[in-house]
């Protein structure tokens, strides 16, 4: 997590303590006093396996009733390296950003954990006895039970990177709506194979006035011809590698969007086998003019790109009919041509 994000994150939360809202979640606790390590591992061990792979925050010097108290500074370090030593073998939340913030005039220390490697295992002491995976539930701790455990080990596919090659949005006159796109993905470098259902596989398009229109009468998913590592089999797209796929869909009722909506954001949603939750991506498109529809959005970055219409596509088609057509050299006499 980058520095202004864990910076805001952690200043919400303290102008909601502030203003006396709710403020604890599965992702978020608060200490009015740098905690013992001993009394909060368990807790802490609690909050990290519920989150399931989610950031967690812990803000010292916050107390839902009197509200900020402040904190004064201490070594980060050895205080980290004591709760550490509380876990299995030594596996605790990673601490991934730690800063001492000035709210309200007095100081607030922030700790963000990363909790991508559950489940995260409580002991009582090195030399052995009793382990415990802990679960928060609500505000309480307690043990995990099987449908948690289940929840910690499945596993979890990591989510691929998309860039986006091209991207379109047409309205024609019957209002008619069709999305097109071309984009890459590059799966993660620690996962297997992307393997992407197409029934899995939702888009919605968003204008500027915040109309939503879905796609149910069509969603396709597929490789490129001729530039892509990916295969298609049996409805399901498998990606062993960056690879560049086309997407589109097609709703056949009448249209939601604007036809003078200036922006659309084309959103879709991909749900690959085996991840514990879908993927969404987003991608923003810009109107512009086009002879035979009504309406139109591409990438603004394709905006200088001529744009073909039917008239164009009807005599390219003309063209390259009359390049490609056999030529016959008629000779009514069937003689080889030559002086006679």
């Amino acid at each position: 997590m980058f520095k202004p994000a864990a910076d805001t994150w952690a200043l919400e939360v303290a102008q909601q303590v502030v203003d006396r809202e709710a403020f604890e979640t599965t992702h978020v606790e608060l200490k009015s006093e740098l905690p013992d390590v001993k009394k909060f591992a368990r807790q802490f061990a609690g909050l990290a396996n519920a989150a399931q792979w989610h950031p967690v925050l812990l803000l010292v010097g916050l107390d839902s009733k009197r509200g900020v108290v402040g904190v004064p500074s201490f070594e980060v370090g050895d205080w980290y390296m004591s709760l550490r030593a509380l876990f299995e073998y030594g596996e605790a939340p990673a601490l991934v950003y730690q800063n001492f913030l000035t709210f309200t005039g007095k100081q607030l220390a922030a700790f963000v954990f990363e909790t991508d490697n559950p489940p995260y295992v409580v002991a009582e002491s090195k030399q052995g006895g009793a382990r415990e995976v802990p679960w928060r539930y609500g505000a309480n701790t307690g043990v995990a039970g099987r449908r948690e455990l289940l929840s910690l080990l499945l596993r979890r596919v990591a989510a691929p990177e998309i860039e986006f090659a091209s991207a379109q949005v047409r309205r024609s006159s019957d209002g008619v709506v069709r999305v097109d796109v071309e984009l890459f993905v590059y799966p993660a470098a620690s996962a297997d194979e992307l393997a992407i259902p197409v029934h899995r596989v939702t888009v919605q398009v968003v204008d500027s006035a915040g109309a939503v229109q879905d796609f149910p009468d069509e969603v396709t998913l597929r490789p490129t011809d001729g530039s892509s590592r990916a295969t298609y089999t049996d409805s399901i797209v498998a990606v062993p590698a960056p690879s560049k796929l086309r997407l589109t869909a097609r709703c056949d009722t009448a249209s939601r969007i604007a036809q003078d909506s200036p922006m659309c954001d084309v959103s879709f949603t991909i749900h690959p086998a085996r991840a514990t939750t879908p993927i969404r991506f987003t991608v923003a498109v810009a109107r512009r003019e086009h002879p035979d529809l009504e309406g139109y959005w591409e990438l603004p970055r394709h905006h200088s790109v001529p744009l073909r219409t039917k008239a164009d596509v009807l005599r390219e088609a003309e063209d390259a009919a009359r390049r490609t057509a056999p030529r016959i050299n008629w000779n009514p006499l069937g003689r080889l041509p030559g002086p006679l």
